[in-house]
């Protein structure tokens, strides 16, 4: 058996793998190119470089393993349509995730975005600023949490809000499993009802056709005008000028975005002149911990397929995630 990495690991994570598969030959690509030579005579490939051109290379290709979570732009139609089986890391980034909605959730709760942004006058020495700031506070406990997919990360995030009161409503494709935490599960075609009684509102579903633009300027409508829209996913499954109409207006009380659908997101985008909003570069995922999750995962696979065991993480093609 030939695996061949693609992307930068540690001698130390090399050495992991070598320890999961003894009698695999392991090939470390480089570069595009080598990747690409390499992959040639290979039966699993750890991507870095993803392309129509990888797969087309690699004619024994039985499985690729990718360190990220997201498949979106990476699931084409003849992967689709092959017999490489995929699987990602989907799950190893739930708790940092989740500890990240919870902390925008907290700020918006406690008012935290706007101490952070307003100048002293703003906050304490103008008279009414204190008064004006205290206004907009509020708790987490006795709140609603709506939850539009409830994977890894949904989950988590469902029990650490549960453990500050909160009343959790989740979204789901099938309703019908149980999920802990949850306190309601609904399938898509009730988002209206999840949107009209949730106080904050994460998005944490993977991004196919059916959940592109999802929220979009009808959807918006349906939430409080003190509800707060929290986007971990992907950008594109909010319709973003709809979202910036909708915070222009006050029709929802602010939103925390982690993606957007440009990224970086442009320096003369609206969004960055709002106050009630908080962006963060694409970072909710990001800890220490998330690393040594990701080499786990691929090294507990990688000692089941020369085991011959299932895999874990396999990804649904046709869905996309």
């Amino acid at each position: 058996m030939k695996i061949v990495i693609g992307t930068r690991l540690s001698e130390d994570e090399l050495a992991a793998l070598r320890g999961a598969a003894p009698d695999a030959q392991i090939c470390v690509a480089a570069d595009v190119q080598a990747a690409l030579t390499e992959i040639a005579d290979a039966q699993v490939y750890v991507a870095g470089h993803w392309s129509e051109d990888v797969l087309a290379a690699g004619r024994s290709l039985r499985w690729v393993h990718f360190t990220w979570a997201g498949m979106d732009d990476v699931i084409s139609p003849a992967l689709a349509e092959s017999d490489v089986t995929v699987t990602n890391s989907a799950g190893v980034f739930a708790v940092p995730m989740a500890e990240h909605v919870m902390a925008v959730m907290l700020a918006f709760a406690r008012g935290v975005h706007l101490c952070a942004r307003r100048k002293p006058e703003q906050l304490w020495h103008g008279e009414g600023a204190r008064r004006a700031v205290a206004a907009q506070l509020g708790e987490l406990n006795g709140s609603t949490l709506g939850i539009v997919g409830f994977g890894g990360v949904g989950a988590a995030t469902a029990q650490r809000a549960k453990a500050l009161g909160m009343r959790v409503l989740a979204v789901r494709r099938h309703s019908e499993r149980p999920c802990e935490h949850a306190d309601e599960v609904l399938t898509l075609d009730h988002l209206s009802d999840l949107l009209s009684r949730s106080d904050y509102v994460l998005i944490s579903c993977a991004l196919t056709p059916d959940t592109q633009g999802l929220i979009g300027e009808r959807q918006l409508a349906w939430m409080k005008p003190g509800a707060v829209l929290i986007n971990v996913a992907r950008g594109a499954v909010v319709d973003e000028p709809a979202l910036v109409d909708a915070l222009r207006a006050g029709r929802i009380r602010g939103a925390a975005l982690d993606v957007t659908c440009e990224e970086p997101l442009p320096l003369d985008s609206p969004l960055w002149e709002m106050e009630n909003i908080i962006i963060t570069p694409h970072i909710s995922g990001t800890s220490p911990k998330t690393t040594v999750r990701q080499m786990e995962r691929l090294r507990e696979n990688v000692r089941r397929y020369a085991a011959g065991e299932p895999l874990l993480s396999i990804v649904d093609k046709r869905a996309g995630y």
